[in-house]
């Protein structure tokens, strides 16, 4: 499942993710990201700009991004994650720029190439490696082609990314304003001004959009009960876990488990 604020541990040069309908709030990680819509539309929020991605598009979003996903409709998509380090030659543009416009149709040389990609993906060999890495070149020297690219004020180190980064290692822990303003060496008032103005939404509400998002791959993945899960993702109770799950899902837990638990 795809991840919170996505401080991604597994260490990967790359990884490949199909979902479905999928919603999550204002988030960044230090991967590229590349999104492929393949049925239905998809609603793309990139730094308070909103794209609508139909069948067909390509949405390119740089490192240290804020963005999110919605949608009112059905849609099906595919996401590709790339770590800067990977892409060497690219890797000082990723960081100082972003695109005027990150979306676009793709081409039927890109297809092309994103094909080779998923199909390297079930590899194991190990030059699967260097095959990727020149697949993703040949990708990125493509986008230049077609993005015109502006200087951005740096989100490496900014307020928000510190935020996230730190709500990403004590999310499923008891954590306040307070907590998160003595962490990134702020203030209650500047926390809440930035949840409100760059997130989109209140502390309390992000907490609960991530440990619902770590429950729900518990739910799929393992046999723990409904209440050791809701108590593992940093909910009090598990009243207030089904609640917040029912609000997310439009599922009770129990009901979410039938449907995707793989046995």
């Amino acid at each position: 499942m795809f991840a919170f604020y996505e401080n991604h541990r597994e260490n990967e040069p790359f990884r490949r993710m199909d979902i479905q309908n999928f919603h999550f709030p204002n988030h960044l990680h230090k991967e590229t990201e590349i999104v492929c819509v393949t049925s239905g539309i998809c609603i793309l929020k990139i730094e308070q700009q909103e794209y609508q991605l139909t069948e067909g598009m390509i949405a390119i979003i740089f490192p240290h991004c804020v963005h999110s996903y919605y949608s009112t409709f059905d849609y099906q998509a595919t996401i590709h994650l790339i770590d800067s380090s990977f892409l060497s030659d690219y890797e000082s543009l990723l960081t100082a720029y972003c695109p005027k416009n990150p979306i676009f149709d793709s081409s039927y040389e890109m297809k092309n190439l994103l094909a080779q990609i998923k199909a390297l993906d079930s590899t194991d060999d190990y030059r699967q490696y260097y095959l990727q890495k020149a697949l993703w070149h040949l990708i990125f020297a493509q986008f230049i082609q077609v993005f015109e690219l502006r200087k951005r004020q740096s989100e490496k180190l900014s307020l928000t990314h510190q935020i996230l980064t730190y709500i990403d290692t004590h999310y499923r822990e008891p954590i306040s304003a307070a907590d998160i303003a003595l962490a990134v060496h702020s203030n209650v008032y500047t926390v809440s001004k930035i949840f409100a103005n760059k997130i989109g939404m209140s502390l309390p509400l992000y907490l609960a959009h991530l440990r619902i998002s770590y429950a729900k791959q518990q739910l799929e993945t393992t046999t723990l009960s409904i209440l050791e899960i809701a108590l593992q993702a940093g909910f009090e109770t598990q009243r207030s876990f089904n609640r917040h799950f029912l609000q997310q899902t439009n599922l009770t837990p129990s009901a979410y488990r039938s449907k995707y638990l793989i046995h």
